[in-house]
């Protein structure tokens, strides 16, 4: 069972660091949101959240490994990423109609791959944009492109 592999992970990794914790898990779908709060949360997340980013990595490689197979996990520090996510969202929607009215695209800055999703996903029907995700490793981010509607071809006027 997923989840309890994760609890019995969690559990083991955060007693061996000394570290009390909550730990709630919530499946959503195929995939599995654990939030986590502790005393410390700013020690969990990191700078830049690269140490949330890094709990995630391990975490997702050792059930990918257990259960050999992709199962989507993302773990969460007193609801840090869900905030992020929805800085990020609003954070696209307005770029992208400065991008629908100037008609110049903009790049980014990176950003990790749960938060490029979040972009693609929010901005997958808009019309006139197109994401794209662009360069490698930690210099991997998002462009907001316009894209111009196709010409409509004029159907001729059958009655003259």
């Amino acid at each position: 069972d997923v989840k309890e592999f994760i609890f019995d992970y969690l559990g083991e990794f955060f007693t061996h660091i000394d570290l009390d914790i909550e730990v709630a898990l919530e499946e959503l779908d195929d995939s599995y949101v654990i939030n986590l709060n502790s005393d410390n949360n700013a020690i969990l997340i990191g700078k830049m959240g690269k140490t949330l980013a890094a709990f995630n990595t391990v975490l997702r490689a050792a059930v990918n490994a257990e259960f050999e197979k992709r199962i989507d996990v993302l773990i969460d520090i007193n609801h840090y990423k869900e905030e992020r996510y929805y800085k990020i969202r609003s954070m696209a929607k307005r770029i992208a109609k400065q991008v629908q009215r100037s008609k110049v695209d903009v790049e980014l800055d990176p950003m990790p791959n749960d938060e490029r999703k979040v972009i693609h996903k929010v901005l997958g029907d808009w019309h006139n944009i197109k994401t794209e995700s662009e360069g490698e490793g930690s210099y991997r981010h998002i462009c907001i492109r316009y894209v111009a509607d196709e010409p409509q071809e004029e159907i001729p006027n059958m009655s003259e």
